[in-house]
């Protein structure tokens, strides 16, 4: 939550840089958006990720026993 009176006209001043009020550009940046998406990998760091899974999987485990 912005509370100061400052941090309120920067978010607006970002809205309207944005083109929050304008569908044209906004599906413009979607479609952008979208795109990078489909070029990008799944995982970004695929080893950290399976690290994570692993090691949430064998926690899990230990809880069953």
């Amino acid at each position: 939550m912005v509370s100061s009176a400052s941090g309120k006209k920067i978010l607006k001043q970002r809205l309207q840089d944005e083109s929050a009020n304008d569908p044209d550009q906004q599906n413009q940046r979607y479609q952008l958006l979208l795109e990078n998406l489909r070029q990008s990998p799944i995982a970004i760091e695929p080893g950290a990720a399976n690290a994570q899974h692993y090691d949430s999987n064998s926690q899990f485990k230990t809880l069953l026993k």
